[in-house]
């Protein structure tokens, strides 16, 4: 039986080290000290360094030191047994000095003889750039004294900056999810649904003078700037059908 016992299980033990060794996200298995123990390849590649050089490193030297201290905090409280698992994003060294974003997902095993921390990085570099050019995007949006809108090719608007605010009286709340024809006369209706279908054609309308309504139906003269935005290009938060609209005030020409 124990002869038995012993060679089903190394199929099992096979199966788990191809599954480490073929991962495409970064795998190391450290003790409760830090010290990595076993690195896969998918690690080495990301940060550069062959499996050896990993070895002779404790898991900290990897980040900077305000990044490698909130890890280490962490680190020490799954030590301690308050915590079996955390997930940090956070920076990392490549061999080359330069900085990379990774999502560390760390957890133990209790194990016998003795515990083990396996730690899984997924570089997220791609991702976390994106979302700062976003942020930048969205507070120079935000900060413009042009009042900036986008609203889908349905024409709801989505988005309503500080310049729109004080250009027609609306609070963010009140504009959001209403029908842009909400601004529009009336009498330029058809007009506004013959700008919808030079959008939907891939059309930009640039410094087009036409005519809009504040919250307190006073007729604003402005020269407006329509472009379709694709989510696809720089990984725009807003849906591919938006459009953004920063009219000019010119009441008084």
């Amino acid at each position: 039986m124990k002869q038995g016992k012993t060679q089903a299980t190394r199929p099992a033990n096979r199966l788990f080290y191809d599954a480490f060794v073929g991962s495409p996200i970064g795998i190391a298995v450290e003790d409760l000290e830090g010290r990595l123990l076993f690195v896969n390849p998918a690690l080495c590649t990301l940060l550069g360094f062959s499996e050896e050089e990993m070895r002779k490193k404790h898991c900290v030297e990897f980040s900077p030191p305000e990044d490698a201290e909130k890890d280490w905090a962490c680190f020490e409280q799954l030590r301690a047994g308050s915590i079996n698992r955390y997930q940090l994003d956070k920076r990392f060294f490549r061999r080359d000095g330069s900085l990379i974003w990774g999502r560390l997902r760390i957890s133990r095993s209790n194990s016998r003889p003795c515990s083990l921390v396996v730690a899984m990085v997924e570089d997220i570099t791609e991702r976390r750039t994106t979302q700062e050019d976003l942020l930048r995007h969205a507070a120079i949006v935000e900060s413009s004294q042009d009042a900036i809108v986008s609203q889908s090719l349905q024409g709801v608007i989505r988005t309503w900056n500080s310049g729109a605010r004080q250009m027609f009286g609306y609070t963010e709340e009140e504009a959001i999810g209403q029908p842009i024809f909400t601004f529009i006369p009336s009498e330029l209706q058809d007009e506004e649904n013959e700008i919808r279908k030079r959008l939907a054609a891939g059309e930009r309308i640039e410094n087009y003078e036409t005519v809009r309504i504040s919250k307190c139906d006073k007729s604003i003269y402005v020269a407006i700037t329509v472009s379709p935005s694709d989510s696809k290009k720089g990984g725009s938060e807003f849906p591919p059908e938006s459009v953004a609209i920063p009219p000019t005030d010119t009441a008084h020409r």
